[in-house]
């Protein structure tokens, strides 16, 4: 009876650990992830990067992280690879494919899915602004790509820097409410474009639908950023501005208790709930801090506060803790 038992787990096991291919992907040569990369018509590259075949686990959650390119950048240049020539610095600003593997290494309880998102004007204000029906093909695109992904039931992590923050308040600008299947939205200096009627009373009721639901914001105090000796921003037009408008918004709309800490690097905002976080970094040096706050975690920080996960190993705004994780190319 002990001999019939041990084989039945033996074969349970294998079945549970059995190895998951995704149709249609290549395999990466860089640590064996599942790649796709197609084009959504019109003008739009995505590119999905899925665990390999042998950690992707259907028995767990998925987690789809869509991010929204920045402006200016490709695919290529927002994941990154290890930089031998200055002339090829743009690889080394982002890093997000090595944050993915950072999160994927700590082992959390979800296959994570990263999906970068590229418009042929590497702009998405642009790409909304000059295509027909853009808003209702933005909603195709979402729901394409959760297609892909329809055998495991996955779900959606909205995520972007610079004007990648456009294509999420695009998202929440044309659906009725936010779905139940997105549990994350994070915004890496990009919420310029924040509208407390357009966005306001939608973030709330998401927030408050589920307490699993997190928005996370990150910015610096770009009001004080120089450029040959001028400012960069204008005082109502900078992220630094907006992310307090959105925090004074749900401060004053959600009953919810708040902890503030304040020293001479950040703001730190949370609400106590662990639902919302906005760190808002300082800046007396009045230097350009738009892409470091990528690069120092960002996008590892934003894709795991309020979870058991935060800080495993890493600290925002700290030096980057995946630089083991940047390949060649």
């Amino acid at each position: 009876m002990r001999k019939v038992s041990l084989i039945l787990c033996l074969l349970f096991f294998v079945i549970v650990k059995a190895e998951y291919k995704l149709q249609g992907f290549t395999i990466s040569k860089n640590y064996g992830e599942q790649e796709k990369l197609f084009k959504f018509e019109p003008d739009v590259r995505v590119e999905i990067n899925a665990p390999s075949v042998a950690d992707f686990d259907p028995q767990k959650p998925t987690a789809i992280m869509l991010y929204a390119l920045p402006n200016g950048n490709t695919i290529e240049w927002t994941k990154g690879k290890i930089v031998v020539d200055s002339v090829y610095w743009r690889y080394g600003i982002q890093h997000i494919a090595a944050q993915t593997r950072y999160i994927r290494s700590l082992n959390p309880d979800y296959n994570f899915v990263t999906v970068y998102l590229e418009a042929r004007q590497r702009a998405w204000k642009t790409w909304r602004k000059e295509t027909a029906q853009s808003d209702s093909l933005l909603i195709k695109l979402v729901d394409e790509i959760r297609e892909i992904f329809r055998e495991v039931n996955p779900y959606v992590i909205f995520s972007g820097h610079s004007g990648g923050g456009n294509f999420i308040f695009g998202f929440i600008e044309n659906v009725d409410e936010i779905p139940n299947w997105v549990e994350r939205i994070s915004f890496i200096d990009s919420n310029y474009n924040w509208d407390e009627k357009a966005h306001g009373k939608k973030l709330l009721k998401w927030l408050k639908k589920n307490k699993r639901n997190k928005l996370s914001i990150i910015c610096y105090d770009d009001r004080n950023a120089l450029y040959n000796g001028k400012h960069i921003v204008s005082d109502t037009g900078g992220t630094g501005t907006r992310s307090n408008m959105m925090i004074k918004y749900l401060r004053e709309n959600s009953k919810w208790k708040w902890k503030v800490e304040d020293d001479t690097i950040m703001t730190k905002t949370r609400s106590k709930n662990n639902q919302v976080e906005c760190l808002w970094v300082k800046n007396p040096e009045q230097k350009i801090y738009h892409t470091v706050l990528v690069r120092k975690n960002g996008m590892i920080q934003g894709g795991l506060f309020g979870t058991k996960y935060e800080n495993k190993g890493y600290v925002f705004w700290e030096e980057p803790v995946y630089d083991n994780y940047i390949t060649a190319e």
